[in-house]
C-alpha cells in the first residue's frame, strides 16, 4: 500500500459528488415524467367528462326531435293501424275527453286554508346593531289547531290595526 495523496482524496470526493448529482438529476427527471403523465391523465379525464356531457345533451335533443316528429305524424287525419297504436300508447299526449274548461270549475271558499289571529300574548324587543326590532307573540288559529309565533309588530299593526288601539 502506498501513501495516500491529497489529489487522490480530492478526486474521489469529486467522483462521489458527481455520482450523487447524477442520481439526483435522474430522480428529478423521473418525478417530472410522473407529473407529466398525471397531467395527461387529468386532461384525458376532463375530456371524457366533456364528451359524456355532449352525448347526453345530444341524446336529449334527439329524443325531443323524435317526439316532435312523432307528434307531426300522429296529428294527420289518416293514420295507419301501427301509427294509431303508437298514438294510443304515447303518454305525452293528453286525452281530449279529460280536458276541463275554466268555466266548469267551482271554488268552495270554506275549503281554503287561512290563519286567523286569536290573541296577542306578549311583546319583546330585539336590539340589533343599528336598530331595535319590536316583536309581538301572536296566537294563530288554523285548520290543524293553533300555533304561537313571534311576528314583527309593525307588520301586525298594519294588518290588524284594531288590536293595537291604545
Amino acid at each position: 500500500m502506498g501513501k495516500a495523496s491529497p489529489n487522490n482524496e480530492f478526486g474521489e470526493e469529486l467522483r462521489a459528488m458527481r455520482i450523487t448529482r447524477e442520481s439526483e438529476i435522474k430522480v428529478m427527471n423521473k418525478r417530472l415524467a410522473i407529473d407529466k403523465k398525471r397531467g395527461e391523465i387529468k386532461k384525458e379525464e376532463k375530456e371524457l367528462i366533456r364528451e359524456e356531457m355532449e352525448l347526453k345533451e345530444e341524446e336529449r335533443k334527439t329524443k325531443k326531435m323524435y317526439l316532435l316528429h312523432l307528434n307531426d305524424l300522429l296529428t294527420k287525419d289518416h293514420l295507419s293501424p301501427e301509427k294509431e297504436d303508437m298514438k294510443r300508447n304515447l303518454k305525452c299526449f293528453a286525452d281530449e275527453s279529460s280536458v276541463i274548461t275554466l268555466d266548469d270549475i267551482e271554488i268552495d271558499i270554506e275549503l281554503t286554508t287561512r290563519k286567523e289571529l286569536v290573541a296577542i300574548q306578549g311583546r319583546k324587543s330585539r336590539q340589533l346593531r343599528n336598530k331595535v326590532n319590536s316583536l309581538v307573540k301572536v296566537k294563530w288559529k288554523h285548520r290543524k289547531g293553533t300555533s304561537v309565533r313571534w311576528e314583527p309588530e309593525e307588520k301586525m299593526r298594519i294588518r290588524y290595526h284594531h288590536l293595537f288601539q291604545e
